[in-house]
């Protein structure tokens, strides 16, 4: 009877082992993109947080929530999103010239990418971290709604 419960404890512990080598490359896996992440959302965030982007800027305009975060796990790129609404319907171009003018004056600049769909990207180093300003009116050619985004996709 003691040899059958000792090969049992022993065949327990192997079998723990073996699950802990086989899960090692996973939590190894999910900590790397945790970090990646992690780092990359810190960078944003602070782009944000500087010149206080996250705050309602235009009269009357209110915050619609918290902040969002996401982050892609295959690519670790980014994106930090504080919506708000505005009390009338505005020009959406107003609302985006008003927020490029706030960002030009604390450091960001206009790039134009390359490629077939070129576009123009308000961009900004910060930590090391390429981050880009986007600004989302929820309408055209008038909102009462926008994001204003900090992400770390390519522009």
């Amino acid at each position: 009877m003691r040899s059958v419960i000792k090969g049992a404890v022993v065949a327990i512990g192997a079998l723990t082992m073996l699950a802990g080598i086989l899960a090692l490359p996973v939590v190894l896996y999910l900590g790397n993109n945790y970090l990646k992440c992690a780092s990359q959302q810190d960078a944003a965030d602070a782009a944000l947080e500087e010149g206080d982007l996250t705050r309602p800027q235009l009269p009357g305009a209110v915050p619609l929530g918290a902040r969002d975060a996401d982050c892609e796990s295959d690519d670790h790129w980014v994106s930090v999103t504080r919506r708000f609404r505005l009390p009338r319907e505005t020009p959406s171009a107003h609302v985006v010239a008003h927020h490029q003018r706030l960002a030009a004056r604390h450091g960001w600049r206009l790039v134009r990418s390359e490629g077939d769909e070129a576009q123009e990207c308000l961009v900004k180093e910060v930590d090391g971290t390429e981050v880009i300003l986007t600004i989302f009116p929820e309408g055209e050619p008038t909102t009462r709604e926008y994001s204003v985004s900090v992400s770390t996709w390519p522009c």
